[in-house]
């Protein structure tokens, strides 16, 4: 597994203007990457930034992309093994030091911001659903490889069904992410997942019956064999 990092950037929250740290990517590959039922895939070698944050200031969730970058760090620190040798060049903290690593919301706050009327166009909101789509699944995604993946932190259980809401909530974002979904081969592999875990199998079922033989085989059969199992939560074709 080979990733290099470049530098993070330091960005403000747009919301509050609370500085985060954003972590940028110089190269990786998909070596080793898991693809899931939902259409998620993870790649311990490509591990990308979330497209949502969720503010640790203000505890508002807002997009990577909508949030301004910082001039770069006038002064950076030395390596502490220069340090011992130069104790002269340490110098004061800054905001630079302060500032936490960007973090994506979990499913409940999503589903919060959602609920609060986070309005967003109606591209962003078929991208904003299919994520909180995948957070809510990510407590059902075990690690093949016998490491934590690197670009799905984990959410405890504990509190993904802590709330009495959370339960309706996560199948209304489910029928509203169906409704905004086209009639692409893609679109029809995630509609059959959807609806299958909204446990209408039946209509899952219809809907890989209308895909040709040869369209996107492995997962037409994994498919397939969830619906057969009414105990599936979540499956996976791993590439190695």
């Amino acid at each position: 597994m080979y990733v290099w990092h470049s530098p993070d950037e330091l960005i403000s929250c747009p919301l509050c203007d609370a500085a985060a740290r954003k972590p940028t990517l110089l190269s990786g590959n998909d070596f080793d990457a898991v693809f899931w039922s939902d259409g998620r895939r993870v790649a311990p070698s490509l591990p990308l930034p979330t497209p949502v944050a969720s503010c640790h200031a203000c505890n508002r969730c807002f997009w990577l992309d909508d949030a301004a970058v910082r001039p770069d760090d006038p002064d950076p620190p030395l390596p502490w093994w220069r340090l011992v040798f130069r104790p002269d060049r340490r110098r004061p903290l800054t905001e630079w030091d302060d500032a936490p690593e960007v973090q994506e919301p979990d499913e409940a706050g999503y589903l919060q911001a959602l609920a609060r009327g986070w309005t967003v166009g109606e591209e962003q909101e078929r991208s904003l659903r299919v994520l909180v789509w995948w957070r809510g699944n990510d407590r059902f995604r075990p690690d093949p490889y016998g490491h934590a993946p690197l670009d799905v932190p984990a959410i405890p259980d504990s509190d993904a069904d802590a709330a009495p809401w959370l339960d309706d909530a996560r199948r209304a974002n489910m029928v509203a992410l169906m409704a905004l979904l086209d009639q692409s081969a893609e679109d029809r592999l995630m509609r059959t997942e959807l609806l299958r875990q909204l446990d209408r199998q039946d209509g899952a079922i219809g809907v890989l019956d209308t895909l040709e033989a040869d369209t996107y085989p492995e997962f037409v059969a994994l498919l397939r064999r969830l619906c057969a199992d009414t105990e599936a939560t979540i499956g996976a074709i791993a590439r190695r």
